[in-house]
């Protein structure tokens, strides 16, 4: 074999180690290539999958929040509903009773001093009650007043109410109206609750 033949074939096999080197990087080049394409598919969708997972969650949030204002509102609503009928029929109400005269009796004025004496303990009361109410009262005042042993002076200065009596202490210092509007903001938690039961459909 000639020198010339001999390198010749040298050549040829470098050539060829070369090039089965080459397409051998090409080749795991071009696999790691597709297993790094697959874990970035499989990252890109678990991604699109947290983000509409929160989008639904933040819609579901914001729609309990529009509902739960709404429902707020409604009722928010429903109170002041409530409380402009109560004020409604209060007022009526308190229109009807002090041109009544049977608000003014005397037998109705025994009645509510005598309530009231037991809640405002002391031999001395003051007695306020309405310029229209203040002749009957005085009529009222020395038989209750030597019934109980106890002194009462009739206010000079007429209350300001549909009706009714307002017993208090000399000084001031104990006091227990039991005048008409008095009475009806007592039973005004009662009245409130059946009106809330009827506008919510209740018995």
């Amino acid at each position: 074999m000639s020198q010339f033949t001999a390198l010749q074939n040298v050549l040829d096999r470098v050539s060829k180690d070369a090039k089965e080197e080459i397409l051998g990087v090409l080749a795991a080049a071009l696999e790691e290539s597709q297993a790094l394409m697959t874990a970035l598919e499989k990252e890109t969708k678990k991604e699109v999958q947290n983000i509409l997972t929160d989008a639904h969650r933040q819609a579901d949030t914001l729609t309990r929040r529009i509902v739960g204002e709404a429902e707020l509102s409604a009722r928010n609503k429903s109170l002041q509903l409530i409380e402009l009928t109560l004020n409604s029929v209060f007022e009526k109400s308190l229109e009807l009773i002090k041109n009544d005269p049977a608000s003014h009796s005397e037998e109705l004025l025994e009645k509510l001093l005598r309530e009231s004496l037991p809640l405002v303990e002391s031999d001395q009361l003051r007695i306020n009650v309405t310029q229209k109410d203040k002749v009957p009262l005085s009529r009222i005042v020395p038989k209750i007043s030597k019934e109980f042993d106890i002194r009462m002076v009739i206010d000079e200065k007429p209350l300001d109410s549909s009706g009714g009596v307002r017993v208090s202490t000399v000084d001031g210092a104990i006091s227990y109206d039991n005048t008409f509007e008095a009475r009806l903001e007592r039973v005004k938690p009662v009245l409130r609750k059946k009106l809330s039961q009827i506008l919510s459909g209740g018995a």
